[in-house]
């Protein structure tokens, strides 16, 4: 399953941690945070926690082969990597000397040192993950060093980032990125040879290159700065013209939907026993298997899954509509070069879907594309919503089988992130060769276990046709 918690993610020892050394200061040239950026060092600051995305793959055979060899090859491999990608090197200015800015480090003041950890080959698995996640909760922070951290558990390569520098497909490019800097030539042609699960629908043509399993060339994809200085002034442009028509345009979809709510961002449509965030709960299972995957959940899949859940809340909770927010990137359209760009590049869009109507989520997700072209900062001033719980009802789809560097071409590939209190229910399905999963995270307590049960397994029986 690609998408999961670290708890479903089976580690094993001995364990080398990579520790970042970065000497001096980061740069004097300041840059402005992004909207994302600002509302997660606020978020942070607020609750004392990490907020991190993360993944693993298995290292090829060649650099496993030995013990100094493979961590000579792993730790110039990061080096490499941060080097790549701006964003891994940028870090919040000090308050003190420039607020809502931020600096990058040159990877010239970067050092990589070795630290092993749980040495015993016999180490218990929920031990190692343990000890991974309080180190990623260490190190994955923001502050006047980047918040990354890498680690080799057994056979594993584990990576993990403050959000504050990535944005899970940010992730996917990264562990692409590594497997081609480690693999050798003969091991990245026979994994290509290895997967065997393409399809005419799903042939691995990723930014115009058929069959290829290589992350997009860092050198030809825009830098994050670009990014940052591009939202900068689409921002002025909106504040300066509150009239445009495009403005309004988009201004539109969020009155419709706010329309809809009542002027709420809406959480889950149910008594889940609290409106606090607590401790959650979580669960990821496959829902539909790759070979059930046929007709319109094949070809339209997200709407079509919006639409069914649409029809299982309705069963178990009796909501006659379910108004949820999706996140939307907005790297642009499969050809655009950002697709190949690390950074967080995430908005959300509004979606009321009705039961079993899958016409309507389609247009929504289509409103939603149009409607992210605004800031959220304008939005949020324009209609000034309630927010009920601290956190949206969200549902979010990835499809793994395409974009930069199919999951398939990536030995053993997860994806992770932290597990922060919730008030709210929250749900993430995945696209990929083994079909389609849901990860889901709720509110730990007997409301919200009671009624994900009821829903995701009306939701099942609705997928796979056995209803």
């Amino acid at each position: 399953m690609d998408v999961c918690y670290l708890d479903d993610i089976a580690l094993s020892g001995p364990c080398t941690q990579y520790v970042l050394d970065w000497d001096g200061i980061p740069g004097s040239e300041t840059f402005p945070l992004t909207l994302n950026q600002r509302n997660h060092l606020e978020s942070v600051r607020a609750s004392g926690r990490p907020s991190w995305v993360a993944g693993s793959f298995i290292l090829p055979s060649s650099v496993l082969a030995g013990t100094q060899h493979n961590i000579d090859a792993i730790a110039n491999a990061i080096h490499t990597l941060i080097g790549d990608y701006d964003a891994l090197r940028l870090v919040p200015s000090d308050p003190s000397e420039n607020e809502g800015s931020q600096r990058m480090w040159s990877n010239d003041h970067l050092s990589i040192v070795t630290e092993a950890f749980l040495t015993d080959l016999d180490a218990d698995s929920s031990t190692i993950r343990q000890e991974v996640q309080a180190r990623i909760d260490d190190a994955c922070v923001p502050g006047r060093t980047p918040g990354l951290f890498f680690a080799l558990c057994g056979h594993r390569l584990v990576v993990a980032s403050d959000h504050f520098h990535a944005d899970m497909a940010s992730i996917h490019i990264i562990l692409q990125r590594l497997w081609d800097l480690v693999a050798s030539p003969a091991e990245k042609l026979r994994n290509c040879n290895n997967d065997h699960e393409a399809t005419e629908e799903n042939a691995g043509i990723v930014n115009g290159n058929a069959g290829t399993s290589s992350a997009p060339d860092p050198a030809t994809a825009p830098s994050f700065i670009d990014v940052v200085r591009k939202e900068q002034e689409a921002s002025v442009r909106w504040h300066d013209s509150k009239n445009s028509d495009e403005l309004q345009r988009a201004l539109a979809v969020w009155k419709r939907f706010f329309d809809r709510t009542g002027g709420i961002v809406p959480a889950f449509p149910a008594d889940v026993g609290t409106t606090e965030s607590v401790t959650p709960h979580h669960r990821t299972e496959l829902l539909v298997p790759a070979a059930h995957m046929a007709g319109p959940l094949s070809t339209r899949t997200f709407a079509e899954v919006v639409a069914a859940l649409a029809s299982s809340v309705h069963t178990v909770v009796g909501s006659e509509s379910l108004p949820c927010v999706v996140p939307i990137h907005t790297r642009g359209r499969s050809s655009s070069p950002y697709h190949g760009t690390v950074g967080w590049m995430v908005s959300n869009g509004p979606v009321i879907a009705e039961p079993g109507n899958s016409d309507g989520v389609r247009q929504w997700l289509r409103d939603g594309i149009k409607a992210v072209t605004v800031p959220l900062d304008i939005v949020m001033e324009t209609f000034s919503p309630v927010m009920p719980t601290p956190q949206p009802f969200m549902v979010s789809y990835s499809d793994f089988r395409t974009g930069p560097g199919r999951s398939a071409a990536i030995p053993g590939a997860v994806y992770f992130s932290s597990l922060a209190p919730t008030a709210t229910v929250q749900l993430w399905f995945t696209r990929n060769d083994k079909g389609l999963s849901l990860r889901a995270k709720y509110p730990g307590t007997p409301q919200a276990e009671a009624i994900l049960d009821e829903c995701v397994e009306d939701l099942s029986r609705r997928l796979t046709g056995t209803d």
